[in-house]
């Protein structure tokens, strides 16, 4: 069976185009793969800066909270020093009675 010219032409219109296509098909993918990582190292590099961040935060919560702390065993011993500066002489009054 003898194949028309422009039927062979399309073929090989087809063929070589399909071929293409498959070889574009991997380069897009090789493509969207590079572009993927590019992307990941990215958001990686966001969530490091993050995380030194949260750290730099933290770091001034431990201070502060420290600090709290001492002010509040501070105020505490005020207090209490206060009260006994108070209560004692009543005390004393009511001993010598």
């Amino acid at each position: 069976m003898l194949l028309d010219a422009s039927l062979c032409m399309t073929l090989s219109v087809d063929v070589v185009g399909e071929i293409d296509f498959a070889g574009s098909g991997a380069i897009v993918q090789h493509e969207l793969a590079e572009v993927s990582r590019a992307i990941v190292l990215s958001n990686l590099t966001a969530l490091v800066r993050g995380l030194e961040t949260i750290k730099s935060d933290l770091q001034e919560i431990h201070v502060t909270t420290k600090s709290l702390q001492d002010n509040s065993s501070n105020l505490a011993r005020s207090m209490y020093d206060e009260g006994l500066q108070t209560s004692l002489p009543v005390i004393r009054d009511h001993c010598h009675e």
